[in-house]
């Protein structure tokens, strides 16, 4: 009909117009995830604090290795026990992991945020190396006692140190940096764990499992030892 204008067609399209350029969706998130880091890494550089906090988390997830790591060969060996043990083991820490949770925000409000995490460390750690006294128990029921309060105070100890370092984490942080900082804390402190543990299966063909479980114990300890010498704060306040 007169007066109608004839629609272009796909063909008669310049060919710049047909070909538009989509970036594929795994460009675009490396694009995002690229921009992401390089924001976290300028706020952590701009702020000391959440550099301590990625140090912090890295050193603590770094000398509980050899627990995850040498936990059943220490029962079967130190503790002359099997699977039960085990069993009593994870039980038990994952109860005072529960109550070290449930008790912390009343801890919370009598204590300071500093003495709450050197407490927890220590909590921890002491009882990490008690680990390593299987062989003072020497009946059943006597191992099966200890490794419960063993692994009860490990997990309450874990409970405070967590608890306390997350509430500090997100109170110091930026809102709207948490999810990129809390990003780059997470891969900072589990980075190293693959090879540790690779390093210490390779130690444990010579070293008894013991003696490197003291080793971190005792590492774990003297670092919340100068953490609380050196009255290293983990807030925005000079008092903590």
């Amino acid at each position: 009909a007169e007066g109608c204008e004839k629609l272009p067609q796909p063909a008669d399209l310049p060919e710049d117009c047909s070909k538009v350029a989509h970036p594929s969706p795994l460009k675009a998130w490396w694009t995002d995830y690229k921009r992401s880091m390089k924001e976290g890494l300028a706020y952590m550089k701009a702020h000391p604090l959440i550099i301590k906090f990625c140090l912090l988390g890295i050193v603590a997830n770094a000398m509980l290795v050899p627990i995850n790591a040498l936990i059943t060969p220490i029962i079967t060996g130190a503790w002359g026990q099997g699977a039960g043990l085990l069993s009593v083991f994870n039980t038990l820490l994952t109860s005072g992991t529960l109550v070290g949770g449930i008790v912390y925000p009343y801890i919370g409000q009598k204590a300071k945020p500093r003495t709450i995490l050197i407490s927890g460390g220590l909590i921890l750690f002491i009882n990490y190396a008690f680990l390593a006294s299987g062989r003072l128990f020497t009946t059943a029921a006597a191992a099966y006692i200890g490794m419960g309060v063993i692994a009860f105070l490990m997990g309450f100890g874990l409970a405070l140190f967590s608890s306390c370092f997350s509430v500090l984490f997100v109170q110091s942080t930026d809102k709207d940096y948490l999810t990129r900082v809390s990003g780059i804390l997470n891969s900072s402190s589990t980075a190293a764990m693959p090879v540790l543990s690779f390093i210490i299966g390779f130690l444990a063909a010579w070293i008894p499992s013991e003696i490197i479980l003291l080793a971190g114990a005792l590492l774990g300890v003297l670092f919340f030892i100068i953490i609380g010498i050196k009255k290293v704060n983990f807030d925005n306040s000079s008092s903590c």
